[in-house]
Parts: structure tokens; sequence; C-alpha cells
């Protein structure tokens, strides 16, 4: 933490860094691309792994697990009345390799409705089998980031703030110990990647402002039907048109 915003992250400064009143203590790393469309991914991936092998969702064959997971999952999303773009779970959706770590390959809000759907599977057991780590780490993330997104204003109170730094670093230390574990075991499960590094920036910070607010999922949602536009659009005049 010492070293956070003692340096400039980049090599030519942009534009807006002279606008008046700008420090580097506004920028903030974005929920969607750190947790939902990374670290999120990372985890259900894995999760998702060790319950079907473990045989949460029954026995016989991988495929024959997956499909039932995915019959489990659509039900789910059926009666909350989510809108799931996933179709199916299977071993490629998985990234579920001998060479590759797991990451469940979805959309942003698709690693909402997953890991919403596998915390109430879990729930539902008494005993589901799963390293409690596992079972810590899928509520602790989910627990710390619905604080941001349940908030609905820019600002956290005390309390949010603390429940917000406790539950993300307990997910934090529950997927690091998973993965070591993992490591020591000779598995591919639970991969490190730099995004947990800016997740603990998130869930330590010093200000109250509320990061869900920054987090840039209308503007992803916005690039998506501008891209629908320039798909049916010559690419002679695809910048005039979009602009329009």
């Amino acid at each position: 933490m010492q070293t956070i915003f003692a340096e400039e992250p980049w090599a030519l400064r942009p534009a807006y860094h002279s606008l008046s009143g700008f420090d580097l203590r506004h920028i903030f790393p974005d929920i969607l691309h750190a947790y939902h469309l990374g670290c999120g991914r990372d985890l259900l991936g894995s999760a998702l792994v060790e319950m079907v092998t473990a045989a949460f969702f029954g026995v016989g064959s991988i495929e024959h697990r997956l499909a039932e997971a995915t019959r489990r999952l659509k039900q789910y999303a059926k009666q909350q009345k989510l809108n799931l773009r996933l179709k199916k779970l299977t071993k490629s959706k998985l990234g579920w390799s001998k060479t590759k770590y797991p990451e469940l390959k979805s959309s942003g809000f698709d690693t909402y409705v997953v890991q919403q759907w596998l915390l109430h599977e879990i729930s539902a057991v008494a005993d589901p089998g799963l390293d409690a780590k596992l079972v810590l780490a899928l509520w602790a993330s989910n627990h710390a980031i619905s604080l941001w997104s349940n908030n609905g204003t820019r600002w956290l109170n005390d309390d949010e703030k603390r429940n917000v730094r406790e539950a993300g670093l307990l997910y934090l230390r529950c997927y690091v110990s998973l993965a070591e574990n993992a490591l020591q075991g000779q598995r591919r499960l639970y991969r490190i990647r730099p995004k947990l590094h800016l997740l603990h920036h998130l869930f330590v910070r010093d200000g109250y402002a509320n990061p869900h607010c920054y987090s840039t999922w209308m503007d992803e949602d916005a690039l998506k039907h501008l891209m629908k536009t320039l798909r049916c659009t010559d690419r002679r005049t695809a910048e005039e048109r979009l602009l329009q």
C-alpha cells in the first residue's frame, strides 16, 4: 500500500490529467472488469470444477454432471427472473483442461447470476462436501460486491465501508489459500492474476466513494449497441453513421 499513488501509471499523460482539481486518487479500478469479467470468472470456474468433480451435481460422467448443473442453473435463473445468456455449462465453457486454469467464459451479468445460483445450491444442503474456504470465498466476495451494488448512492457509510473491507479481505485470504493448496497438490485451479491486487486496493481504500458508481456496466452496454450499428454499416460511412 505504500507505493499506491506514488507514481503516475502512464508513460504519456492523458488530457484529463490537466483538468482543474484532478488527482490520481480519483482513478478507480473498474469492478466489472476486475471482478465480473476477471477474478470472479476464475473463482466460479474453479468452484464449478471442484463441485462437479466432487459429484455435487450427481454421479455419472463429467458431461452428465455438467448437464445437470446446466438444468439447475437455468431453472434458478427462470425462477428468479434473471436474464441468463449462458446456454450451457461444458468443459469448454469452464476452460477445464490439463493445461489451463478454469475460467467461466461468461458475460459480466452471467457471472453475477452463476454466483447467486451457486450460493443458493450450497445453502440448500446441510453438508455440501466442499472446502470451507471455497464456500467462504464465494460468500465473502458476493457480500462485498453486493454492498457496493446495492448501496444505490455514491457514498458508503461507516458500517458499509467496514463490512466491505472485512468481507473483501476474507475473500482474498480464502482465495489465495485455495490457490496455494492447489499448487501444492499440482492442480490447475484458482488462478492468481493482477486484478486481485486491484480488488485489494478497492477493498481497503480510505475514501467513502462507492466504486459501483464508477463501474463501466452502462458503457459496455452502449458499446454493444454501437458495434451492432457498425456491423450493419458500410465501412466507408461507418464513422458518420455511428455519430448520427
